[in-house]
C-alpha cells in the first residue's frame, strides 16, 4: 500500500505531504469547448442573452473556482493563487466557444487542477445561463496543454493544440455504415454457397458512393449472379 501517494500503509486515504519540497513558480495551462446550435452561438455573440453576459458571468465562475479548487478536489493541496486567468475563443465556424484557463502560484505543488476546474466551471456556466435556449448544448474535450514550476519540469501537449481545443464528440454510425456491412456479409454468403458474383465487392469508398443514393435497402437489384 506504501506505493500508493495517496494511501497510507494502513490502507487509510492521505493528502500527499510536501512540507520537504522548495516552492517554484508553477503554472497550468488548459482548455476546453461548450458546442451548441449556431442560434445560441449567435445570442452569446451578440449579448442577447436574457440572463446576461454570458462569457463575463462564466469568466467570474471559472476564476472563483480556480480558488475553490481544494474544497472540490479531495486531496488537492490549498494554494495561494497569484494569478487566475480565464479567456474565450469564439469559434463561429464550427458553433462552439473555446475556454481557455491558466493559474499560477508559488508553491510546493502544481496548479493543473486549477487550471482545469475553472475550465470546467466556466464551460458549466456557459450552459446554465443558455440551457433554456438550447439543452444540447455540449461541454467537450477539457484537457490540459501545458503545465511547468516542481521537480517533473516543463509539459507541452504534443498533439496540435487547435485541434486539441475540444473537437465535438464523435457521432455514432450511421444507417449506411451498416449497409455497407450487409453488402459484405452477403456477398461472403452468396460465395460460399457456391454463387459467384459476376461484379466484384465494391470496395468501401464505392459502397459508401451507393449506399449515399439509395433510397431503399433493395440494392441486389444492381448485382447479377450466375
Amino acid at each position: 500500500m506504501s506505493s500508493f501517494t495517496h494511501i497510507d500503509e494502513k490502507g487509510h486515504v492521505r493528502m500527499v505531504d510536501v512540507t520537504e519540497k522548495p516552492p517554484t513558480v508553477r503554472v497550468a495551462v488548459a482548455v476546453g469547448a461548450v458546442f451548441m446550435k449556431p442560434e445560441t452561438f449567435s445570442m452569446i455573440r451578440d449579448q442577447k442573452v436574457k440572463k446576461g453576459n454570458v462569457l463575463e458571468t462564466a469568466r467570474i465562475a471559472g476564476i472563483m473556482a480556480a480558488k475553490k479548487t481544494s474544497e472540490l478536489i479531495p486531496m488537492c493541496h490549498p494554494l495561494s493563487l497569484t494569478h487566475v486567468q480565464v479567456d474565450f475563443e469564439p469559434d463561429e465556424k464550427n458553433s462552439r466557444i473555446i475556454i481557455e484557463a491558466s493559474a499560477r502560484t508559488i508553491d510546493q505543488t502544481g496548479v493543473e487542477m486549477e487550471a482545469l476546474t475553472a475550465v470546467a466551471v466556466a464551460a458549466l456556466t456557459v450552459y446554465d445561463m443558455c440551457k433554456s435556449y438550447d439543452r444540447e448544448m455540449t461541454v467537450s474535450g477539457i484537457q490540459l496543454l501545458e503545465k511547468s514550476g516542481g521537480k517533473s519540469g516543463t509539459y507541452k501537449r504534443i498533439s496540435d493544440q487547435k485541434n486539441a481545443k475540444s473537437d465535438r464528440p464523435v457521432k455514432e454510425k450511421t444507417n449506411s455504415h451498416y449497409l455497407v456491412i450487409i453488402v459484405y456479409a452477403i456477398t461472403f454468403a452468396l460465395l460460399v454457397s457456391g454463387c459467384k458474383p459476376m461484379v466484384k465487392p465494391p470496395t468501401r469508398e464505392n459502397a459508401m458512393e451507393r449506399v449515399s443514393s439509395w433510397s431503399s435497402p433493395d440494392f441486389l437489384d444492381d448485382m447479377t449472379y450466375n
